[in-house]
Protein backbone atom coordinates (compact mmCIF):
# COMPACT_ATOMS: atom_id res chain seq x y z
CA UNK A 1 0.00 0.00 0.00
CA UNK A 2 1.39 3.36 -1.16
CA UNK A 3 0.43 5.88 1.72
CA UNK A 4 0.58 9.73 1.12
CA UNK A 5 1.88 11.82 3.86
CA UNK A 6 1.44 15.50 3.88
CA UNK A 7 3.70 17.41 6.15
CA UNK A 8 5.89 20.60 6.90
CA UNK A 9 9.31 21.13 6.17
CA UNK A 10 10.97 18.54 7.75
CA UNK A 11 10.37 20.51 11.61
CA UNK A 12 7.48 19.68 14.18
CA UNK A 13 4.88 21.26 15.11
CA UNK A 14 5.71 24.12 18.03
CA UNK A 15 3.32 23.41 21.26
CA UNK A 16 0.63 26.03 20.01
CA UNK A 17 -0.47 23.54 17.21
CA UNK A 18 -4.21 23.18 17.32
CA UNK A 19 -6.27 20.29 16.41
CA UNK A 20 -7.22 21.26 13.24
CA UNK A 21 -3.38 21.84 12.51
CA UNK A 22 -2.41 18.17 13.78
CA UNK A 23 -5.37 16.40 11.88
CA UNK A 24 -4.21 18.24 8.67
CA UNK A 25 -1.08 16.93 9.53
CA UNK A 26 -2.27 13.12 8.17
CA UNK A 27 -3.32 13.47 4.52
CA UNK A 28 -6.94 12.64 3.95
CA UNK A 29 -6.11 9.55 2.08
CA UNK A 30 -4.02 8.13 4.68
CA UNK A 31 -6.68 8.23 7.65
CA UNK A 32 -9.24 7.11 5.29
CA UNK A 33 -7.21 3.72 4.61
CA UNK A 34 -6.28 3.81 8.24
CA UNK A 35 -9.86 3.97 9.70
CA UNK A 36 -10.95 1.02 7.20
CA UNK A 37 -7.83 -0.81 8.65
CA UNK A 38 -9.23 -0.33 12.21
CA UNK A 39 -12.46 -1.64 12.01
CA UNK A 40 -11.34 -4.40 10.27
CA UNK A 41 -9.05 -4.87 12.90
CA UNK A 42 -5.96 -5.43 10.34
CA UNK A 43 -3.34 -4.83 12.80
CA UNK A 44 -0.42 -5.80 10.05
CA UNK A 45 -1.43 -2.87 7.67
CA UNK A 46 -2.26 -0.11 10.30
CA UNK A 47 1.19 -0.86 11.62
CA UNK A 48 2.57 -0.30 8.11
CA UNK A 49 0.34 2.94 8.01
CA UNK A 50 2.16 3.73 11.30
CA UNK A 51 5.69 3.16 10.56
CA UNK A 52 5.46 4.54 7.26
CA UNK A 53 4.29 8.22 9.00
CA UNK A 54 7.15 7.70 11.28
CA UNK A 55 9.56 7.42 8.61
CA UNK A 56 7.93 10.31 6.75
CA UNK A 57 9.58 11.94 9.89
CA UNK A 58 5.68 13.18 10.91
CA UNK A 59 5.94 14.05 14.52
CA UNK A 60 4.63 11.59 16.90
CA UNK A 61 2.21 13.48 18.40
CA UNK A 62 0.32 14.44 15.42
CA UNK A 63 0.23 10.59 15.12
CA UNK A 64 -1.01 10.37 18.72
CA UNK A 65 -4.13 12.90 18.10
CA UNK A 66 -4.29 13.71 14.58
CA UNK A 67 -4.54 9.31 13.87
CA UNK A 68 -5.17 7.27 17.28
CA UNK A 69 -7.13 9.85 18.97
CA UNK A 70 -8.95 11.05 15.77
CA UNK A 71 -10.10 8.10 14.69
CA UNK A 72 -10.97 6.44 18.18
CA UNK A 73 -13.40 9.22 18.46
CA UNK A 74 -14.96 7.96 14.96
CA UNK A 75 -15.25 4.80 16.04
CA UNK A 76 -17.00 5.62 19.07
CA UNK A 77 -19.54 7.66 17.17
CA UNK A 78 -20.10 5.18 15.06
CA UNK A 79 -20.67 3.30 17.94
CA UNK A 80 -23.20 5.56 19.44
CA UNK A 81 -24.94 5.30 15.87
CA UNK A 82 -25.49 1.61 16.08
CA UNK A 83 -23.51 1.05 13.02
CA UNK A 84 -20.10 -1.08 14.67
CA UNK A 85 -20.78 -3.11 17.70
CA UNK A 86 -18.76 -3.25 21.11
CA UNK A 87 -16.95 -5.57 20.04
CA UNK A 88 -15.39 -3.89 17.36
CA UNK A 89 -15.01 -0.98 18.88
CA UNK A 90 -13.00 -2.93 21.87
CA UNK A 91 -10.68 -4.57 18.92
CA UNK A 92 -9.78 -1.03 17.67
CA UNK A 93 -8.71 0.08 20.89
CA UNK A 94 -6.80 -2.58 21.63
CA UNK A 95 -4.87 -2.32 18.54
CA UNK A 96 -4.54 1.18 18.79
CA UNK A 97 -2.98 0.42 21.92
CA UNK A 98 -0.55 -2.13 20.56
CA UNK A 99 0.23 0.49 17.90
CA UNK A 100 1.31 3.15 20.61
CA UNK A 101 4.17 1.45 21.13
CA UNK A 102 5.83 1.98 17.58
CA UNK A 103 5.40 5.61 18.47
CA UNK A 104 6.51 5.83 22.01
CA UNK A 105 10.25 5.59 21.49
CA UNK A 106 9.91 8.60 19.53
CA UNK A 107 8.38 9.98 22.20
CA UNK A 108 10.69 8.82 25.19
CA UNK A 109 13.48 10.36 23.27
CA UNK A 110 13.88 13.29 25.34
CA UNK A 111 16.32 14.16 28.31
CA UNK A 112 15.21 14.75 31.68
CA UNK A 113 14.14 18.61 31.73
CA UNK A 114 10.83 18.55 33.50
CA UNK A 115 9.61 17.38 37.00
CA UNK A 116 7.29 13.99 38.02
CA UNK A 117 4.00 13.65 37.12
CA UNK A 118 1.34 11.01 38.25
CA UNK A 119 -0.89 10.06 35.45
CA UNK A 120 -3.89 7.75 36.64
CA UNK A 121 -7.51 7.52 35.52
CA UNK A 122 -10.71 7.25 38.47
CA UNK A 123 -12.06 4.01 40.03
CA UNK A 124 -14.06 2.12 37.80
CA UNK A 125 -12.68 3.97 34.63
CA UNK A 126 -10.96 1.34 31.86
CA UNK A 127 -10.95 4.15 29.24
CA UNK A 128 -7.27 4.89 29.63
CA UNK A 129 -5.42 5.15 26.01
CA UNK A 130 -6.30 8.98 26.14
CA UNK A 131 -4.35 9.33 29.49
CA UNK A 132 -1.61 6.81 28.05
CA UNK A 133 -1.35 9.42 25.53
CA UNK A 134 -1.36 12.34 27.46
CA UNK A 135 1.73 10.75 30.20
CA UNK A 136 3.37 10.48 26.55
CA UNK A 137 3.55 13.38 26.32
CA UNK A 138 4.85 14.32 29.56
CA UNK A 139 8.06 12.37 28.49
CA UNK A 140 8.38 14.17 25.43
CA UNK A 141 8.58 17.35 27.44
CA UNK A 142 10.95 15.74 29.35
CA UNK A 143 8.93 14.94 32.80
CA UNK A 144 9.58 11.62 34.85
CA UNK A 145 5.86 9.97 34.21
CA UNK A 146 4.42 7.82 36.65
CA UNK A 147 1.77 6.26 34.42
CA UNK A 148 -0.80 3.96 36.86
CA UNK A 149 -3.37 2.99 34.23
CA UNK A 150 -6.77 2.41 34.56
CA UNK A 151 -9.46 1.25 37.39
CA UNK A 152 -7.27 3.18 40.75
CA UNK A 153 -9.15 2.95 44.10
CA UNK A 154 -8.85 6.60 45.41
CA UNK A 155 -6.90 5.05 48.72
CA UNK A 156 -4.49 3.36 46.10
CA UNK A 157 -3.71 6.32 44.31
CA UNK A 158 -3.30 8.45 47.41
CA UNK A 159 -0.95 6.03 48.67
CA UNK A 160 1.26 6.06 45.27
CA UNK A 161 1.47 10.03 45.96
CA UNK A 162 2.47 10.31 49.54
CA UNK A 163 5.38 7.69 48.30
CA UNK A 164 6.32 9.08 44.87
CA UNK A 165 5.43 12.69 46.05
CA UNK A 166 5.50 14.21 42.62
CA UNK A 167 5.21 17.54 41.19
CA UNK A 168 2.17 17.52 39.42
CA UNK A 169 -1.34 14.92 39.15
CA UNK A 170 -3.01 14.22 36.00
CA UNK A 171 -6.58 12.73 36.02
CA UNK A 172 -8.74 10.92 33.36
CA UNK A 173 -11.94 10.12 33.23
CA UNK A 174 -14.35 9.56 30.50
CA UNK A 175 -17.53 7.99 31.99
CA UNK A 176 -19.63 10.49 33.92
CA UNK A 177 -21.62 8.48 36.44
CA UNK A 178 -17.83 7.42 37.86
CA UNK A 179 -17.77 10.98 38.75
CA UNK A 180 -18.18 10.39 42.24
CA UNK A 181 -15.21 8.22 42.71
CA UNK A 182 -13.15 11.04 41.06
CA UNK A 183 -14.23 13.71 43.31
CA UNK A 184 -13.01 11.28 46.31
CA UNK A 185 -9.80 10.97 44.64
CA UNK A 186 -9.64 14.71 44.61
CA UNK A 187 -10.76 15.55 48.00
CA UNK A 188 -8.24 13.00 49.45
CA UNK A 189 -5.52 14.49 46.94
CA UNK A 190 -5.90 17.72 47.79
CA UNK A 191 -6.33 17.34 51.73
CA UNK A 192 -3.14 15.44 52.01
CA UNK A 193 -1.01 17.20 49.78
CA UNK A 194 -2.66 20.71 48.91
CA UNK A 195 0.98 21.44 47.67
CA UNK A 196 0.36 19.36 44.35
CA UNK A 197 -1.79 20.86 41.33
CA UNK A 198 -3.97 18.59 39.90
CA UNK A 199 -4.88 18.54 36.09
CA UNK A 200 -8.68 16.71 35.45
CA UNK A 201 -9.38 16.04 31.94
CA UNK A 202 -11.30 13.62 29.67
CA UNK A 203 -15.25 13.65 28.59
CA UNK A 204 -16.61 13.66 31.71
CA UNK A 205 -16.03 16.81 32.06
CA UNK A 206 -17.90 18.28 29.09
CA UNK A 207 -20.78 20.13 29.42
CA UNK A 208 -21.59 20.69 33.14
CA UNK A 209 -18.94 18.45 34.48
CA UNK A 210 -16.58 20.90 34.41
CA UNK A 211 -18.34 22.48 37.21
CA UNK A 212 -17.85 19.69 39.54
CA UNK A 213 -14.47 20.76 40.39
CA UNK A 214 -15.23 24.37 41.23
CA UNK A 215 -14.67 23.96 44.74
CA UNK A 216 -10.98 23.23 44.43
CA UNK A 217 -8.46 25.71 44.37
CA UNK A 218 -5.51 23.73 42.91
CA UNK A 219 -7.50 21.59 40.09
CA UNK A 220 -7.66 22.87 36.81
CA UNK A 221 -9.60 21.10 34.08
CA UNK A 222 -7.93 20.87 30.31
CA UNK A 223 -10.49 20.17 28.00
CA UNK A 224 -7.98 18.55 25.04
CA UNK A 225 -4.37 17.53 25.18
CA UNK A 226 -3.37 20.37 23.28
CA UNK A 227 -4.57 22.59 26.20
CA UNK A 228 -2.20 20.79 28.72
CA UNK A 229 0.62 20.54 26.41
CA UNK A 230 0.67 24.42 26.48
CA UNK A 231 0.67 24.38 30.67
CA UNK A 232 3.14 21.68 30.27
CA UNK A 233 5.60 23.62 28.07
CA UNK A 234 4.73 27.08 29.88
CA UNK A 235 6.07 25.21 33.17
CA UNK A 236 5.13 27.97 36.21
CA UNK A 237 2.62 26.17 38.68
CA UNK A 238 2.92 23.10 36.52
CA UNK A 239 6.51 22.71 36.57
CA UNK A 240 8.94 21.48 38.95
CA UNK A 241 8.45 22.91 42.36
CA UNK A 242 12.28 23.29 42.79
CA UNK A 243 12.27 25.71 39.90
CA UNK A 244 9.54 27.54 41.01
Amino acid sequence: MRIKVRYGTGRWWSVDATKEDRDRMIAAETYSSYVECLLRGDRSRCGSIVEQLLKARVDPRDICLGLFQRSLYQVGDLWACHEVSVAVEHVASALTENLLCLVEPAMLSTERTGGTVVVSCGCNEYHHIGARIVADFFEFHGWQTIFVGANVPPADLLRLIDVKHPDLVALSQTVPFNMPLLLDSLDRITSSHPEIPVLVGGQAFSGAGADAIARYSNVEHVSTVEDAEVLIAKGGRYGPRSRR
